[in-house]
């Protein structure tokens, strides 16, 4: 599916499977439980167990699926000679922080790298900031990124990795200095400088 995605001819249902694909990958966090029972904490519920675990995830597959179809998507590719990284998560998100608080917002965009070529960025739709007319499960928006975008996409998805990258074997050095920002640069009045989202407006 990502080879019809990455050429422009996705078949008839492939939207819903590309949806159902991006929906499921949050619940499977080995921190799950955790997450929700910091919910639940915080709205004074009873805690779930190991064995409330499967039916929970299920169902935030299914909470998630009518949210996923409210976003945006965008097909993102990086630049000639660069790969995206895919981390255990396959996704890594990306929130604004309250700049009185120092706590992030929930998150406004997802960012799931579907191979070393292509990626799925989904984002809220926002009438003020976009001109395009919204068009639900339209995946035909492209954009190329420049290699600083690339670069600050692949060390989210590290950060946000929990136990393992895959990458291609040339990317070795990569890897090994992934956690060294100093190489990204950014443009600021790239195409991304009036979106909310901090990681690609700072």
């Amino acid at each position: 599916m990502a080879g019809d995605l990455d050429a422009g001819v996705l078949q008839q249902g492939d939207e819903g499977y590309l949806l159902l694909h991006v929906s499921a990958l949050k619940p499977r966090k080995t921190s799950f439980l955790d997450d929700l029972n910091e919910y639940q904490a915080d709205n004074q519920l009873p805690a779930f167990t190991e064995t409330d675990l499967p039916i929970e995830r299920v169902k935030a597959v299914l909470r998630t699926l009518p949210y996923a179809e409210t976003w945006r998507w965008r097909v993102l590719l990086p630049p000639q000679g660069d790969r995206f990284i895919i981390s255990d998560r396959g996704l890594c998100e990306f929130g604004d922080l309250d700049s009185r608080t120092r706590k992030e917002w929930p998150s406004h965009g997802v960012f799931f790298p579907l191979g070393p070529m292509i990626g799925l960025l989904g984002f809220l739709h926002e009438p003020t900031l976009h001109r395009r007319v919204f068009r639900p499960l339209d995946f035909s928006d492209r954009l190329t990124l420049n290699r600083g975008y690339t670069a600050l996409l692949n060390l989210r998805l590290w950060e946000d990795s929990e136990r393992f990258v895959v990458a291609h074997p040339s990317d070795r050095t990569l890897i090994e200095n992934i956690d060294n920002g100093a190489e990204i640069r950014l443009d600021p009045a790239g195409p991304y400088q009036f979106r909310r989202f901090s990681f690609l407006g700072d």
